[in-house]
């Protein structure tokens, strides 16, 4: 609620397909691509239940916040063996969605900033993981048909 209520933004809860001059793109958090991590997925689930919403709606929104940085390292410290499976898992799964027709998939999760290109049927098609904004400062741009991954700040 935080980020559609008090920022503005579209909240999409799993997956949003986009379409951006001519190319249809596909954008997700990615956390659901790997099936196999049962462990993350029951976490996931219950963080997502009405249990935990009806509890965080009677919570102080620091304490919320302290959670929420609390999981995340655990989360990134958890991964962090096994990133490059995971990113690979990611790859996988966004040349399937290439194979399906998306000219762009574009997934976060793995706080690993990677842009790869391939080429399908003659056109130019795109992976990306965002990486995250707190460790590498890094963000996706879209400009003139093409992405980009930069870095805040830019480096000189």
């Amino acid at each position: 609620d935080y980020f559609s209520t008090k920022l503005g933004f579209d909240v999409h809860q799993e997956w949003a397909e986009f379409h951006f001059d001519g190319l249809r793109i596909l954008a997700s958090h990615g956390d659901t691509v790997d099936a196999s991590n049962h462990t993350y997925l029951a976490l996931r689930r219950f963080l997502r239940s009405s249990f935990t919403r009806h509890l965080e709606q009677r919570l102080p929104r620091s304490l919320i916040w302290r959670l929420a940085r609390f999981w995340s390292k655990m989360s990134r410290e958890a991964c962090g063996k096994s990133r490059e499976k995971m990113v690979e898992a990611m790859h996988r799964f966004a040349m399937g969605k290439i194979q399906e027709g998306y000219d762009a998939v574009i997934l976060g999760h793995c706080h690993e900033p990677l842009l790869r290109k391939v080429s399908r049927d003659g056109r130019e098609k795109t992976f990306v993981t965002l990486g995250d904004w707190m460790t590498h400062g890094s963000y996706l741009i879209f400009d003139d048909g093409r992405f980009a991954l930069q870095r805040f700040p830019p480096r000189g």
